[in-house]
């Protein structure tokens, strides 16, 4: 399983203990552009992801061929070494 490399993500969050709350995460993926919104509850033995993400305009030939789980995403302000 590969990552899934979001660039120049910026994004607005709410921590309250154990409770993480995006309420927006935009960047650019695939030469088009993502929208996350969502929860993350960590108060358990399994983090628990409840995420709402949008893909506008990106390319199928750059989208990656293989499933992603969230733990496998990578967020980058500038392109990878």
């Amino acid at each position: 399983m590969g990552k899934l490399v979001v660039h120049d993500a910026i994004g607005a969050i709410d921590v309250s203990g154990n409770l993480i709350k995006i309420r927006s995460m935009n960047g650019h993926l695939a030469n088009g552009t993502i929208h996350v919104a969502g929860v993350v509850d960590a108060s358990g033995d399994q983090p628990d992801y409840r995420l709402d993400a949008q893909v506008t305009n990106a390319a199928p030939a750059r989208w990656p061929a293989y499933s992603m789980s969230v733990g496998e995403a990578v967020w980058r302000t500038s392109p990878p070494n």
